[in-house]
């Protein structure tokens, strides 16, 4: 009875260790080299529109960058090694009152993103890859 639980256990553990290896393995890695980047977000009280040059090779790294030079506070829920990696809980004064029930959210579209168009969505920030000239539209709305 022991061997089973041990074997059972053991299956278990390997196929874990297969599943978080394949998730970081497939995570993306970025585009090196300077990058001009346009972030326009479309809210009532903020409302500006920020072009930047970055190395930043992610949205996650380029929001931190801005939020470290005081350009905008970014507020991220979750952490970077989640499947779907963090979520843009807030930017400056604005932010979601839950993540989990809302009203409103963080959400963000792009033109020209290559992911984002195949996709037919934007994915988390620590997922989408920057390419110069890309241009991100952030809007702070509800959902249905």
């Amino acid at each position: 009875m022991n061997n089973k639980w041990i074997k059972l256990v053991s299956v278990l553990v390997v196929g874990v260790a297969l599943f978080l290896g394949t998730q970081h393995l497939l995570r993306p890695q970025g585009i090196e080299g300077d990058k001009t980047i346009t972030i326009t977000i479309e809210q009532e009280v903020i409302g500006q529109t920020l072009t930047v040059k970055t190395n930043a090779l992610t949205l996650a790294e380029l929001l931190e960058e801005l939020h470290e030079d005081e350009k905008l506070t970014i507020t991220f829920s979750g952490a970077k090694t989640d499947p779907f990696g963090r979520a843009l809980q807030g930017i400056n004064e604005i932010k979601s009152e839950s993540m989990a029930v809302g009203p409103q959210w963080w959400g963000y579209t792009s033109p020209n993103n290559t992911k984002c168009i195949s996709d037919g969505f934007c994915s988390g920030v620590d997922f989408v890859q920057l390419e110069d000239g890309n241009i991100f539209i952030f809007k702070f709305e509800g959902f249905e």
